[in-house]
């Protein structure tokens, strides 16, 4: 048996659902919207009761730039409106059109893990779930790492 490359099957397989659930949103909503916007839409609506700026989603290991043009087109879709919190920054927060958009989202993307996790017992997953941990953490600890 051939070796297989860890990142290369893990890219494969982050192309396989992004085409699968992008084209899975965009035949129910009529609107293409990434995994990006759909991580930001979930953290806005969960924690609707504080201010969120721009540095508070920088979290979700997406480059300033990446998130900014991401944000863009949240707000050219009226997914969110940015609104003048002090002069220095602004507050960003969805729309109803996004609020309702989420909890269908939900729904769908439920449906869609179920069809992710079909046919994979119970302790498989644990075991995944280590792995990607795993391998998550090695990558973080080697951020600066230059491949020769």
């Amino acid at each position: 048996m051939k070796e297989k490359l860890i990142g290369l099957e893990i890219k494969k397989l982050d192309n396989l659902i992004f085409r699968n659930l992008v084209s899975y949103q965009k035949n129910k909503f009529d609107l293409s919207i990434s995994p990006s916007q759909i991580m930001i839409i979930k953290h806005l609506y969960q924690n609707n009761d504080k201010i969120i700026c721009q540095k508070d989603l920088e979290h979700f290991d997406v480059r300033k730039s990446t998130l900014s043009g991401v944000l863009d087109t949240m707000e050219k879709n009226e997914l969110i409106k940015r609104i003048d919190k002090d002069g220095r920054s602004k507050m960003i927060v969805l729309t109803n059109k996004a609020k309702e958009l989420y909890i269908e989202l939900q729904n769908n993307i439920n449906e869609f893990d179920k069809l992710l996790k079909k046919n994979i017992t119970d302790n498989e997953l644990k075991n995944f779930y280590e792995i990607i941990d795993k391998i998550t953490n090695n990558l973080k600890g080697e951020e600066n790492v230059k491949i020769n």
